[in-house]
């Protein structure tokens, strides 16, 4: 391809003219889409002449504020934010540097950095109360779970700047967070009428579903899908769906979709493993949660989805294993306790069992399953004490249940009791 003239070397003692010839490069740089090494040589050659400007320059916070946005560009974090740093050191009033900083903060998504980008946020909100800046302030305490506060600050974007679609998409998906379900679709609405988006489908898809209008959710992933076939996340929730629906063929290629469009989407090989797993197909289910521990080591449902696989396969001690493993990362999720329970039970390990079951019930005391199987394991261990309690957690469970498995319950019931009355 054609590439553009090189640009005359500045004037060594002019800040400004460094300035400008910087400001050039980068420009050019964000032309040239279809040569990226030739627009990294520009972008590149932009730091240094920034880095001119800001040492020949009395005020160098401007200078210093663009090299950090180049910076961003060749996406070292980093430095970008050293440099935004730098500028507002240099100048404690200037907003731009304040909000650019935030911006590259928030990209790094850790606590702290969030915490900090909300910091640089309401700086720039005190200085320059923009629409942009409510926006980014909002995606970032979203974020760190501020559903309210996301609203909030959505809310005033769109005061500032009613004509802003990417707003009026956040703030949909805010209140869908907030349980808002027909704002989330009215705000999605009324972003579609000012232009079709893959995202703002996207978000009124995830509120139709949850308000139970599944058809309208897949007709509207589909169009998200039709505007970006790259759109790994809408794939991976019509997939959801569709697994819902019991289509576990539509699902399987929908999930297939969504990891050939990002191979690093932890959630879609734990979904597909999920449907692999209600497939019957053990070992390609296994492989998909292995894929999604490697991409994502603290995903504890992945931990506990394994574990099933595992033990529907006879590895009861891995299946433990992994069940411990998720309960290392979250101790109050009740199913890990109840399915290690029932792993340590088929391997007789009837203690672990019952102590297992216990811990699921006291988070979760209306665990039907947990009630009966404690009872059982309790019964397996023929101690008068021992009966007496599994009494009472399998009459407790004839007491909640309409189960098929009741008459079967009834008669180790019966049994219990005839042995206490001797």
């Amino acid at each position: 391809m054609e590439h553009p003239n090189e640009l005359p070397l500045p004037d060594a003692n002019d800040a400004r003219v460094w300035f400008q010839h910087g400001q050039a490069q980068k420009v050019q740089a964000l032309q040239l889409q279809n040569d990226p090494l030739a627009a990294r040589a520009l972008l590149q050659q932009a730091i240094d002449n920034f880095s001119h400007s800001a040492q020949l320059d009395s005020q160098p916070a401007a200078a210093l504020n663009q090299r950090g946005s180049v910076w961003f560009l060749l996406g070292d974090t980093g430095q970008a934010i050293e440099s935004f740093s730098r500028a507002i050191a240099s100048d404690p009033l200037y907003a731009n540097a304040y909000y650019n900083r935030g911006v590259a903060l928030k990209t790094k998504g850790d606590a702290d950095s969030l915490r900090q980008a909300l910091h640089d946020f309401d700086e720039t909100i005190r200085l320059q109360p923009t629409a942009k800046a409510y926006y980014k302030r909002g995606q970032t305490r979203q974020l760190t779970g501020d559903f309210d506060g996301a609203l909030a600050d959505f809310d005033e974007s769109v005061r500032l700047n009613p004509q802003t679609a990417s707003a009026l998409t956040q703030r949909g998906a805010a209140r869908k967070l907030t349980g808002d379900l027909s704002g989330a679709i009215a705000d999605q609405d009324a972003a579609l009428q000012m232009g079709e988006s893959a995202q703002a489908y996207y978000h009124r898809a995830g509120a139709r579903a949850e308000a139970g209008d599944t058809q309208g959710a897949l007709g509207d992933y589909g169009e998200a899908i039709r505007l970006n076939p790259r759109y790994a996340e809408a794939y991976n929730r019509r997939g959801a769906l569709r697994f819902a629906l019991h289509d576990l063929k539509g699902a399987l290629a929908d999930y297939d979709r969504a990891i050939f469009s990002n191979p690093s989407l932890a959630i879609a090989y734990n979904n597909r493993g999920t449907a692999r797993h209600s497939a019957g197909d053990l070992s390609g289910a296994l492989k998909d949660y292995d894929a999604a521990i490697r991409l994502d080591p603290a995903y504890f449902l992945a931990y506990v989805n394994r574990g099933a696989v595992r033990s529907d396969s006879g590895d009861l001690a891995g299946a433990s294993d992994d069940y411990s493993a998720a309960l290392a990362l979250n101790p109050n999720y009740a199913n890990a306790y109840y399915n290690r329970g029932l792993a340590h039970a088929e391997q007789d390990h009837f203690d672990d069992a019952i102590e297992d079951y216990g811990a699921a019930l006291r988070l979760k005391p209306d665990m039907l399953e947990a009630w009966l199987n404690r009872g059982l394991a309790r019964a397996s261990r023929n101690t008068p004490e021992d009966q007496r309690l599994a009494l009472e957690d399998l009459r407790y469970y004839l007491a909640h249940t309409d189960s098929s498995e009741s008459e079967d319950v009834q008669k180790i019931v019966r049994s219990l009791e005839r042995m206490l009355s001797r």
